[in-house]
């Protein structure tokens, strides 16, 4: 069954933040306040970015993002972002962000997939995929052409432990596969999922018509992340291994990581008598960070 509820996710959109300039990010919840940039319509979800309007501080470029919180690659678990929508418009450039595997503690996202059209009619899947740790902007890899606008389309991230990157992007029954390897430096950061509109035309340029933005309709949206397939079922032992990896991280990546896990906890279904502990050992923990 389609999902494009997004009460899971932030959202950060080109309305500036009360007294301020620099966009405004609200958790799913609280979609109304931002009516205006992203809403539900029947049997989806909408998220209009003007090319015009708040930015994040770090750019002059707009966006309508949905983002999940972060994570660390852990063994034994692949982490997946996974968007099924339809472009109805495009930007006066013809470009934009669809999907980013983004750093959290950075500005140099692992990957971008981006959308580019010269007709918007048809367009390109492109990647930007940074394996090192060098900041620099990666050259863009063609994975999927021609992409029918028209058409809804998936695409989805996996990242694994280890650094293993795949991107698939799928239209009407034809699909292309993109995989890669992670330098160990990259693959210790923490991350986190973005998808939506990231227009990638810098605002104001003359060109820039009185109504320009890109709009996506959302049928299906998913971010998870679960155990690989052919590595033993999470136990107490393998959780504990997880604290302890936890534990040999700065202190608010330690926070996170230790969050990350109680979520794996709650979703393994454990008997309380190995769940119970895990839980008093995080709390432990925390109380001494």
């Amino acid at each position: 069954m389609a999902n494009f509820d997004l009460t899971p996710f932030d959202i950060t959109t080109p309305k500036p933040k009360p007294g301020g300039t620099t966009a405004l990010t609200v958790p799913g919840h609280r979609i109304d306040e931002v009516r205006e940039f992203a809403r539900y319509e029947e049997g989806c979800a909408v998220l209009w970015a003007p090319t015009s309007g708040a930015t994040t501080a770090s750019v002059n470029r707009t966006r309508c993002e949905v983002k999940g919180k972060p994570f660390y690659l852990a063994d034994g678990v692949k982490h997946i972002a996974r968007l099924t929508s339809q472009v109805q418009q495009v930007n006066w450039k013809g470009s934009f962000v669809l999907i980013q595997a983004h750093c959290h503690d950075g500005n140099d996202p692992t990957l971008k997939g981006f959308i580019e059209t010269k007709d918007r009619l048809s367009g390109v899947f492109k990647v930007g995929l940074r394996i090192a740790p060098d900041p620099a902007a990666p050259p863009k890899q063609v994975v999927f052409e021609p992409v029918d606008l028209a058409q809804p389309f998936t695409v989805q991230v996996c990242l694994h432990a280890g650094g293993k990157v795949e991107v698939g992007f799928e239209q009407e029954g034809c699909k292309e596969m993109l995989s890669a390897w992670l330098s160990d430096e990259r693959a210790a950061r923490p991350h986190v999922f973005h998808m939506g509109a990231y227009n990638q035309v810098d605002q104001g340029h003359e060109s820039e018509p009185a109504t320009d933005g890109t709009l996506l309709r959302i049928v299906d949206i998913l971010e998870c992340h679960e155990q690989s397939e052919g590595t033993p079922p999470l136990d107490g032992a393998a959780f504990n291994a997880m604290i302890d990896h936890a534990c040999t991280l700065p202190r608010q990546a330690m926070l996170l990581e230790l969050n990350r896990i109680t979520d794996l906890i709650d979703e393994a279904d454990l008997p309380d008598d190995v769940s119970g502990p895990l839980y008093l050992r995080i709390k432990a923990i925390k109380g001494q960070a």
